[in-house]
């Protein structure tokens, strides 16, 4: 009882200060200024995104946690601090003991923190009516700003305490709270960002599970780490008239303080060791990854089963190879939460091995012509960062990129057409968008299992579900599937999309001559903003939601941003479709599939709209490419050399980015000078012709665009 009247007795003195009214009332005006967070965004794609009860509490609770952080640090100090600052602390011990009254105000602190992500909760919800006519969803508020804001204001208050309690210096304690407040929410490592969490934006398509679920563990990570500091800082406690030792030993409590704080600590230390949703050492990250020649991919049939309920799936894939007469070794990528249950090669149970410290396996094909390899695995997808998913499996969607690589892919050469077949089985609610052309669709209960069968020159299979609304387009010959989020239908009839994606494939079939696929419809699916941009993978092209979901319907004549930004993503990943898709593009250096897609890109844009406008593309490669040109580490041959290897892997990935999509469009253009715009479009158009659904190389292309017009070997154009 005397405990909760002396809490009740400090918090009442807590609330009659100023400073700590103005500390609630900056937060709550930090959040609703954060309802507003998508258009303060660095990333211009994300400016005039429709704005969702989702979207806007995210914004409220980051903002609002890292003003209140600061705020509520600043006034724990001086709340903790008061006795030492009035020369009080005597009578305080003598009266009721310090470590009580420490305990009180404390938790007093942590009440007022409760009361202020209260406010903030009424004044963002208010701010949500006020702002927008979207409907006002309660949960996604009291998730984000009950996760988020909260459990910051309380950490920012318990580490604040902890310092205090430890140096007793004012002074030393801002200081190292400042240096913890900066990292807090400025590391890239998730798990160690306690002020915001990683999540910048959150998904009215994909909904808060696939960010949420790092925000959690997040937050279970730092209450334990918390925790265990705010008994160090008790134990360490000075005590007046007690020397330091003398100290340890009476707050040590018969040792039982410094163990509970060990155990915490050591807990904490094994959430961080067992983060259970990234794998860092993903092979997304890795570039050129060798290929064996000894074998090549034939046919593959998966059978795919999603688990939404439980965010898994299970799959069993079986691979033709065809290869030399000699024993092969065949490295597959995985996905490292994905676990091999059997393998099986020419129907013998077979053995394989991980390669240590990365996602792939390896396994050995015996001598002979062929090879038949049966894997069946099951589990989670991993995320290689935390953010840019390639993949994820919620209640709501399933978005599984090639690159999340859902299906295991062996790293051996092309050589030709691949056949591929197979089904996916999930909840009949969902809508499963699958590679190649559809089969048939056949329900058992309470699921649905969708065939499928695709010919492509690259195993590169994306697989996607929702509750989509669906729209067949023809184009000429050709058919277009439309799957879109039934909540953005009404902007997507305003803006015309479905006209723009009609005029887009007339042009490149036009400007290309053909189609790239024969047998197969052009899929178009809206997913989640988790992956910004677009996607291209065989015939289906993805596109991140807030290109179909913004607050206002621009003009394209008069908004450059709605080409420049939405229109251009569009087009560009149509037309890998034909360059990537249709015809592989067997990358090096310059040489890439985005390079062509960014130019034939350029030649639409600059066909529909002002000059003025579309050469703003071609000013982006030039300029991307002095960027690189005149980077200090290429003035400096040793610069590279001397970098840690982490940051000279980003810098070199960064570069080969940026070479991917800027260097050959300009030659491209360099060669439109030598030889004339129809030269090189009839050129690009033969050589499409030539080896549609195959396979292309630098050597190839340059050879069939002729000697002379185009050099992809120089550095730079």
């Amino acid at each position: 009882m005397n405990g909760i009247r002396l809490l009740s007795n400090e918090f009442r003195l807590l609330s009659r200060s100023a400073f700590a009214r103005l500390v609630v009332v900056l937060t709550a005006g930090f959040a609703v200024l954060g309802t507003r967070a998508v258009e303060y965004s660095n990333d211009l794609q994300f400016h005039g995104m429709g704005r969702t009860s989702l979207t806007m509490s995210l914004g409220a609770a980051q903002y609002g946690a890292m003003a209140g952080a600061a705020l509520f640090a600043m006034l724990t100090l001086l709340v903790l601090s008061r006795d030492r600052r009035q020369q009080s602390g005597a009578i305080i011990e003598a009266a009721t003991g310090h470590g009580p009254v420490t305990a009180a105000r404390a938790g007093a602190l942590l009440v007022l923190g409760l009361v202020t992500t209260l406010v903030c909760l009424v004044a963002a919800l208010v701010a949500h009516h006020v702002q927008t006519t979207a409907s006002c969803e309660v949960l996604p508020y009291l998730f984000s700003l009950g996760w988020i804001l909260l459990p910051a204001l309380w950490f920012a208050t318990l580490l604040a305490a902890t310092l205090d309690l430890v140096f007793e210096n004012l002074d030393i304690s801002f200081l190292s709270f400042g240096t913890m407040y900066f990292l807090g929410f400025t590391t890239p490592n998730y798990l160690l960002r306690w002020v915001q969490t990683g999540a910048s934006v959150s998904s009215d398509f994909g909904g808060i599970e696939p960010m949420g679920r790092l925000v959690i563990y997040n937050r279970l990570f730092w209450l334990c780490l918390v925790a265990g500091a705010v008994l160090i800082g008790f134990w360490c406690r000075r005590r007046p008239g007690f020397t330091l030792p003398a100290s340890l030993a009476r707050n040590a409590g018969r040792g039982l303080v410094p163990i509970a704080a060990l155990l915490l600590l050591a807990m904490a230390a094994w959430v961080y060791r067992h983060e259970p949703y990234l794998f860092p050492a993903d092979s997304a990250f890795q570039r050129n990854l060798p290929r064996t020649q000894q074998a090549w991919l034939e046919t593959v049939e998966c059978h795919a089963r999603l688990r939404p309920e439980a965010k898994t799936l299970a799959v069993d894939a079986h691979y033709t190879f065809g290869k030399d007469k000699v024993p092969a070794q065949v490295e597959f990528i995985t996905n490292a939460g994905l676990r091999i249950d059997t393998l099986k090669i020419n129907g013998a149970d077979a053995a394989w091995s991980y390669v240590p410290h990365t996602d792939r396996v390896t396994i050995s094909l015996p001598p002979g012509n062929r090879a038949e390899v049966e894997c069946r695995y099951q589990g989670h997808i991993l995320y290689p960062a935390p953010g840019g998913f390639p993949g994820y499996i919620t209640d709501r969607s399933v978005y599984l990129l090639e690159n999340s690589h859902w299906l295991f892919e062996p790293l051996v050469q092309a050589r030709g057409p691949i056949q591929v077949s197979g089904s996916v089985t999930a909840p009949a609610h969902l809508t499963v968008v699958t590679p190649g052309r559809l089969e048939s669709v056949t329900q058992d209960g309470q699921t649905r299992t969708w065939r499928f069968a695709a010919t492509c020159p690259q195993l590169a299979l994306g697989l996607f579900a929702a509750e989509y609304a669906r729209e067949t387009l023809k184009v000429g010959p050709a058919t277009v599937e439309f799957f879109f989020s039934p909540r953005h239908e009404s902007y997507i009839r305003a803006a015309k999309i479905t006209n723009h994606i009609r005029d887009m494939l007339g042009f490149y079939r036009q400007f290309i001559g053909s189609f790239p696929f024969d047998d197969m419809p052009l899929k178009i699916v809206e997913t989640s903003v988790y992956k910004p941009g677009g996607h291209a993978s065989l015939n289906v092209v993805t596109l991140a939601e807030y290109l179909l979901n913004r607050k206002e319907v621009p003009d394209p004549n008069t908004h450059p941003g709605f080409i420049l930004r939405d229109l251009k993503i569009l087009a560009h990943e149509l037309a890998h479709e034909w360059w990537g898709s249709g015809v592989a593009i067997d990358e090096s250096g310059a040489w890439s599939s985005e390079g062509l897609a960014e130019y034939v890109t350029y030649r639409y844009l600059a066909s529909r709209y002002p000059l003025a406008i579309a050469d703003a593309i071609p000013r982006g490669w030039q300029g991307s490419i002095a960027q690189r040109k005149y980077a200090y580490y290429r003035k400096d041959p040793e610069a590279l050399a001397r970098m840690k290897p982490a940051l000279r892997e980003k810098l070199l990935t960064g570069q080969a980015k940026g070479d991917a999509y800027s260097v050959l469009p300009v030659r491209l253009l360099k060669a439109e000078e030598r030889v004339g715009k129809e030269v090189v479009r009839d050129r690009l158009a033969e050589v499409f012709r030539q080896h549609r659904g195959k396979t292309l190389d630098r050597q190839d292309f340059a050879a069939a665009i002729g000697p002379g017009v185009i050099d992809l070997e120089k550095e730079q154009p």
